[in-house]
C-alpha cells in the first residue's frame, strides 16, 4: 500500500499517510460494515457533480480497517462488499479508481481462498483497467495488474482462471495480453491442489484459448500463447486428452504450426522445479520465459 496519498479539498491539496498506523480496529465492526456498504451505495447511484468523494475515501479506509481487524465479519458480506466496491474501478477520478483496486487487492489478500465466489467480478473491475494509460505505465494499469497477482496468488486456480478467460475477450491488446499472462501463472500452479485438470469443462477452453493467443496482435499474447501450450501439454492434460483436443476438426489448419510450437523444447523447463517456491518466485520465472518468447517472434 502507498505511503501516502494527496487529496484534493477547498482549501488546497493535502497529503494523508496511508499507513497501517491509520488501520486501527473498530469499535463497531458489524455498524461500521453496514455504513461503508451504505455510503458505497450512494456513491455508486451518485451523479459526479453530486459525489461526497470525501466520504467515499473513507469508506474505502474503513473497509481497509475492516479487512485488517475484524476478516470475520467482512467474511459475511464479501459478496454485497465487492459488488460495492467494484463500480469504483471505473470512477473518472484515478484516486478514486486507485483505492477501489487496493481495496480489492488487500481484500483478495486477507479474506484468500474465501472470496472464491467473488472471483468473477473481482477479475472483471481490475480488467477494466488494465488497459488505462497502459502505453505509459500508469499507476492505475500497474494496480489493476497487482490486484489479478493478488487473486492467482491467494484464490482458488480454477476459479480465476474461469474469470480471466471470461474477460479475454476485450478489444484492448494490452489488456488482452496481461490477462493471457495471468492465465499463464494460473496454469502453472499445482494441477492436482488447484483443481485446473479436474474443472469440468475447462480444458478445451483453455486449449481454444492458447491457440487464439498465437494469432494476437500483441507479441506478449502470442508468446503467452506459445507458454500455455506448454502448461498445458506438460503438466495439466494427459497427452491422451491434449491429442483429441489437438486432432479436432476445428484445429486442422493450425495443426501444422501447433506441432511446431510443441515440437521447440526448454521453454518450460524451469518452471516444474521451482512449482514448490513462493507465487513470486514462478512469476518470475513465467515472465522470464514469456520474454525471451518475444524476442523469437
Amino acid at each position: 500500500m502507498p505511503a501516502e496519498q494527496q487529496y484534493e479539498t477547498s482549501s488546497g491539496p493535502i497529503t494523508v499517510r496511508d499507513t497501517c498506523e491509520l488501520l486501527q480496529p473498530c469499535l463497531h465492526p458489524a455498524q461500521t460494515l453496514h455504513s461503508v456498504l451504505m455510503t458505497m451505495a450512494q456513491a455508486n447511484a451518485s451523479q459526479r457533480v453530486d459525489l461526497d468523494w470525501q466520504a467515499q475515501n473513507q469508506a474505502f479506509l474503513d473497509t481497509r480497517r475492516l479487512l485488517v481487524h475484524h476478516g470475520e465479519v467482512v467474511q459475511q458480506q464479501l459478496p454485497a462488499l465487492v459488488a460495492a466496491v467494484s463500480p469504483a474501478c471505473q470512477a473518472l477520478r484515478s484516486q478514486t479508481a486507485r483505492a477501489a483496486l487496493l481495496t480489492l487487492q488487500e481484500l483478495v489478500q486477507r479474506q484468500g481462498t474465501r472470496a472464491d465466489a467473488c472471483a468473477d467480478a473481482i477479475v472483471a473491475a481490475a480488467a477494466t483497467r488494465l488497459g488505462s494509460g497502459a502505453a505509459r505505465g500508469s499507476s492505475l494499469s500497474t494496480d489493476a495488474d497487482a490486484v489479478l497477482s493478488a487473486a492467482v496468488d491467494c484464490l482458488s486456480a480454477a476459479k480465476v482462471a474461469t474469470a480471466l478467460l471470461a474477460s479475454l475477450s476485450s478489444k484492448n491488446q494490452h489488456t488482452r495480453a496481461r490477462l493471457a499472462f495471468h492465465l499463464c501463472k494460473c496454469l502453472a500452479k499445482s494441477p492436482s491442489r488447484f483443481g485446473i485438470s479436474g474443472a469440468a469443462g475447462l480444458q478445451p477452453r483453455l486449449f481454444a484459448t492458447a491457440v487464439a493467443c498465437l494469432e494476437d496482435g500483441h507479441p506478449e499474447a502470442r508468446a503467452c500463447g506459445r507458454q500455455m501450450l506448454h502448461l498445458l501439454h506438460d503438466d495439466v492434460m494427459s497427452r491422451a486428452d491434449f491429442q483429441e483436443l489437438l486432432n479436432m476438426p476445428s484445429q486442422k489448419s493450425m495443426k501444422a504450426r501447433l506441432q511446431k510450437v510443441l515440437d521447440r523444447q526448454g521453454i518450460t523447463a524451469g518452471l516444474s522445479k521451482h512449482a514448490g517456491r513462493r507465487c513470486a518466485q514462478s512469476e518470475l520465472d513465467i515472465q522470464t520465459s514469456v520474454n525471451s518468447l518475444m524476442e523469437e517472434l
